[in-house]
């Protein structure tokens, strides 16, 4: 049911692509077409070629649905959902595919009991674990390997004490941390502690050094209760929405858990809705926080103001915050990576809607503003509603030898050049116009 009905094909835009020679990268794009169906496309700049694989969720969707309509009732769904089969759209998604040893790619899920499992050269589907329906088991939605890419990390929780938090329990929700072998053989996972959150992990990011877990909830829901029934022209004039900004946005932690002795630490960013964490190249005990403050309702993203970069490093087996970096201009909703070009360490990092800035790794100081697009400037003095047209990036990636960033939209590849700084925009890898993205974009060949 969960792998039973998928299709792989070649996509043929590529052809006509100007693509640097030098440019070497094997970039997963992941996301769902308008029927919710999971869709893949890996574009593989060096051997110029598009392979897309869409896989039919709606018997698992269908079922995961009938579960939560056993459980709750209407006002206790997340986001403002109205219905179970509506909130499928916002549970069900791909989040950020990573290669194994093996050549698979394992995709992790927002929201799902399953890691989704990619062979693009056998053209096969799976899953882990190997169960066809659904159970109440929920899987992180972002995983890391171990630096020597033998063992992969990630969390599940229940997703019953997830339901009992949405209907108003205050007990707080037990995620497991486990590890396994890159086979994914079940005989091999193993617990590696128990912590708390208020809704699930987002990310479980392994250190460098093997020896710490880094973990992020990344919960996107309002304190409030008071969500407006809909998102119209006038939706700001509507005082439930009204509210909904004023009660602000549930607050959630950045941990971690020493894999040997299972301490862990908690700690409280400045920033709200801390989602993704990056350890430093030129100082790997270092780590940049992404804090977007954002919330998702009505089948909407909501910014509440801008986003901020923070910065965090381990001394005397305490991570101590080093610094952060915001502006009204900075603002988040995705990805960020750190890398090398011609042995200088980056960082970069998208900048909503139309921007992507590089700063140095080494002393966090912003060495690139790069403008994509003209558009309006938002204005943050009040709560924003996301506008995601098919020219806004949500995703950036880099090339194997660091010279080329690449941003993603629903619609355009941009292709920029940190020798020259000149920018590609190719056209057409979502060639029938029904691709959403949901994941970040990732670079296989980093897992190498």
């Amino acid at each position: 049911m969960k792998s039973s009905k998928y299709k792989f094909e070649r996509i043929s835009c590529i052809d006509s692509w100007e693509i640097p020679e030098d440019c070497k990268m094997k970039i997963l794009v992941g996301g769902l077409d308008k029927q919710n169906n999971e869709v893949y496309y890996l574009i593989n700049f060096s051997a110029h070629a598009i392979d897309k694989c869409t896989i039919d969720t709606e018997e698992y969707r269908n079922e995961y649905a009938a579960y939560l309509e056993s459980k709750m009732e209407i006002r206790d769904l997340p986001y403002g959902s109205t219905s179970c089969q509506g909130l499928m759209g916002a549970f069900v998604q791909p989040h950020e595919g990573m290669q194994l040893k093996d050549g698979t790619i394992a995709v992790a899920m927002h929201n799902c009991d399953y890691i989704r499992l990619l062979d693009f050269e056998q053209n096969k589907v799976s899953h882990y674990p190997p169960i066809e329906h659904y159970h109440p088991i929920v899987y992180s939605a972002t995983n890391s390997l171990s630096s020597d890419k033998n063992t992969l990390y990630f969390a599940e929780w229940n997703m019953d004490e997830r339901i009992a938090r949405y209907k108003g329990a205050d007990k707080k929700i037990d995620l497991r941390l486990k590890s396994i072998n890159y086979k994914l053989d079940e005989n091999t996972e193993k617990d590696i502690a128990v912590v708390q959150g208020i809704e699930g992990l987002h990310e479980v990011k392994c250190s460098p050094n093997d020896q710490y877990l880094i973990l992020t909830e990344f919960s996107l829901q309002s304190i409030s209760k008071s969500i407006g029934s809909s998102v119209t022209d006038e939706w700001m004039n509507d005082k439930n929405w009204t509210k909904y900004e004023e009660d602000g946005l549930a607050k959630t932690m950045l941990q971690s858990v020493n894999i040997e002795t299972k301490k862990t630490e908690v700690i409280k960013p400045y920033g709200d809705t801390p989602g993704h964490v990056e350890f430093g190249l030129s100082n790997t005990e270092k780590i940049y926080l992404s804090c977007h403050s954002m919330s998702k309702a009505a089948g909407r993203i909501f910014l509440h103001g801008q986003g901020i970069m923070e910065t965090y490093e381990r001394r005397k087996n305490k991570l101590v915050k080093t610094g952060m970096y915001t502006t009204p201009e900075f603002i988040r909703i995705t990805s960020h990576k750190v890398f090398s070009y011609k042995g200088i360490n980056y960082m970069t990092v998208t900048v909503y809607p139309n921007r992507f800035y590089v700063f140095h790794d080494e002393d966090f100081t912003l060495y690139k503003d790069i403008k994509l697009y003209d558009c309006n400037p938002l204005d943050l003095t009040r709560m924003h509603l996301t506008t995601l047209d098919e020219k806004t990036p949500l995703w950036i990636e880099t090339s194997n030898n660091g010279r080329y960033i690449v941003l993603i939209s629903n619609r355009y590849v941009y292709l920029y050049d940190m020798e020259t700084e000149e920018m590609k925009v190719f056209d057409g890898y979502n060639e029938d116009k029904t691709f959403i993205g949901t994941a970040h974009i990732t670079n296989m060949d980093d897992f190498i």
